[in-house]
């Protein structure tokens, strides 16, 4: 049996009826379509494999060039800064922006993660760059009545903070540089991979935003914080489509190392 002619692509195989949907109009972006029925993916399911295991390569390689050329970048930091590293991880409460009414009109707040290490590079007592590298979820929850569709982003994120501190208290901000990594809709626990390039078909991988943040750090190193990241890049190729994810996040971390803080006070105790 042939395959459909959308059985081996992923957002643009969102098509079914307008019945089915209990819905009278179909979004326009691959982004906000709704699966169709999986008895049309079945007979190109062992094509997508291959194709994934080989968009996974590609997806390293590239991801490897940018992470070097921001190691570089790190290189330049003076050698006197104060440095700590560590850990962090929360909840992402995900969400978009779009200027297409079945989106607008449809989405839903989604809950999923981020998690990965932190650094602070302290200049003095007050002030500190903080870069982040973290995978975390992006996206949204689309709701067709009783059909809900999960738009689900899995990102590389490396914000680029520049942070204030006093008494324990931060608060910063700086841009985010964010490369997507995989793309893909669940409805009704049927999930479709969509592609990561410049198709019609397929979702950008660059993503750039802003991040903020603020919390509060212990003197042992605990960290409590919130950020929101408002993405600025359009990331559906769809024409005159536009799709942006952000994310408000909550956050537990601990940062390693002497703080310049502690250092501080013990020089003024000398």
């Amino acid at each position: 049996m042939p395959c459909p002619p959308t059985a081996g692509r992923a957002f643009p195989a969102f098509r079914t009826s307008a019945k089915d949907l209990a819905i009278t109009r179909m979004p326009a972006s691959p982004l906000s379509r709704p699966v169709m029925n999986p008895q049309l993916h079945s007979c190109s399911n062992h094509i997508q494999d291959t194709q994934k295991g080989l968009c996974i390569i590609l997806k390293y390689e590239t991801m490897k060039k940018h992470i070097i050329a921001i190691a570089a970048s790190l290189a330049i930091i003076p050698a006197s800064a104060q440095m700590q590293f560590g850990v962090k991880g929360g909840v992402n409460l995900a969400h978009v922006s779009s200027n297409q009414p079945e989106v607008d009109n449809h989405k839903k707040t989604w809950t999923t993660f981020h998690a990965g290490l932190i650094a602070d590079f302290a200049a003095s007592e007050h002030f500190s760059f903080q870069p982040h590298v973290l995978i975390q979820g992006k996206g949204t929850r689309l709701k067709y009545d009783s059909v809900e569709t999960k738009v689900r982003f899995i990102s590389l994120d490396i914000p680029l903070n520049l942070v204030y501190k006093s008494n324990g208290f931060f608060i910063g901000a700086g841009p985010n540089l964010g490369f997507n990594l995989d793309v893909n809709s669940k409805t009704n626990g049927t999930v479709v991979d969509t592609g990561i390039g410049s198709d019609e078909d397929e979702v950008r991988r660059f993503d750039f935003g802003i991040n903020f943040l603020a919390g509060y750090k212990t003197d042992f190193g605990l960290l409590v914080g919130v950020n929101y990241l408002r993405g600025l890049s359009n990331l559906d190729n769809t024409p005159d489509a536009d799709w942006r994810n952000h994310a408000f996040g909550i956050s537990l971390g601990f940062l390693f190392g002497e703080q310049f803080e502690s250092r501080s006070k013990l020089r003024s105790l000398e």
